[in-house]
């Protein structure tokens, strides 16, 4: 295994810190107030750049209300119970041909997920991988990612950085994983480079993007048309989605969608080369209000949900190399 902490870098200019009692601290960065970062229950906070980034309010309290209120309560149950819920997402993951299935890499592989979440970083640890490094926006999620990882092994570490800067070393990466992240990312073109900085000679990334032409965010757009014909104040598609992280009255202050062109044209701007792209994701619920919750029980519905994916995912799954 290998110790990972060795590939931490400033986010600023990629310099190696040095460690102390319970923070990190750059050398090389001449403003020694933004280059002191602090270790929070041994997670490194290693932020920079949120001067210009709102999204930090609406993740954080959106991952604390998951987690003690919601879908993630499950987090807190006995070790057992969780990694049975983990080896069944696993399995659920496969059979459904979610962004996580398309990850061809070995045991050994040192793997960067930006956005980790709360729950996926022990997926990693499930699947047995060695190397593990997770990364995010939300203090909350990289705090509560390290506690799973550790219901497994001492394997891993998770940081809170911002994807625009990620506090890694140069060409240190096998395979940067990233599903359902980067389209809230203001500045994607510049994430998209930062990857590139930090994989290796041919290391592979693996992103999950929304797709414009999906059912599911065409329906999502035409929505909000409809509502501000009758609202005085014109609200953005994207602010009522997300629900699930909607907290303390809360809307979602960024997303994008992106067309095929703009998938090539995006790639080619960081200088990833694209291998493959595919489209997964496909909801009945999402795709039609209502009545979707209610087509997904009928009996031939699951014989054709690859057929569903392939063709109308809401997500892009791009694989590219450096």
């Amino acid at each position: 295994m290998t110790d990972l902490t060795l590939l931490i870098a400033c986010p600023e200019c990629k310099s190696d810190l040095l460690l102390n009692k319970d923070s990190y601290e750059c050398s090389s960065c001449k403003n020694k107030e933004k280059s002191n970062f602090k270790i929070i229950h041994n997670v490194p906070v290693l932020m920079t750049g949120i001067e210009t980034d709102y999204n930090q309010k609406f993740w954080d309290e959106g991952w604390q209300n998951r987690n003690e209120k919601s879908d993630f309560k499950f987090v807190n149950l006995p070790d057992k119970q969780y990694k049975k819920i983990i080896d069944d997402q696993i399995k659920q993951t496969l059979e459904f041909e979610k962004p996580l299935s398309f990850l061809n890499a070995k045991k050994t592989d040192i793997i960067l997920n930006v956005g980790c979440g709360l729950s996926e970083a022990s997926g990693f640890s499930a699947m047995k991988f060695e190397n593990y490094i997770g990364l995010d926006f939300s203090f909350k999620a990289a705090l509560g990612s390290l506690k799973n990882i550790r219901k497994y092994n001492e394997n891993g570490i998770t940081m809170q950085a911002n994807a625009e800067k990620l506090p890694i070393k140069n060409n240190t990466i096998d395979v940067v994983y990233s599903s359902g992240v980067l389209h809230h990312t203001p500045n994607i073109n510049q994430t998209l480079i930062e990857i590139k900085r930090v994989l290796k000679p041919n290391g592979q990334a693996v992103i999950g993007l929304y797709n414009s032409n999906s059912p599911k965010f065409l329906m999502a757009k035409l929505k909000n048309k409809i509502n501000n014909l009758f609202k005085k104040e014109t609200m953005q598609w994207y602010e009522n989605t997300e629900t699930s992280w909607q907290a303390n009255n809360n809307l979602n202050p960024w997303s994008e969608t992106f067309s095929y062109k703009q998938i090539q044209d995006l790639f080619k701007i960081s200088g990833l080369t694209i291998i493959t792209i595919n489209k997964t994701n496909f909801q009945w619920g999402d795709s039609l209000p209502i009545i979707g919750k209610y087509i997904n029980k009928i009996k031939f519905i699951p014989k054709s949900s690859h057929f569903l994916r392939k063709n109308f995912g809401s997500m892009w799954v791009i694989i590219a190399k450096k």
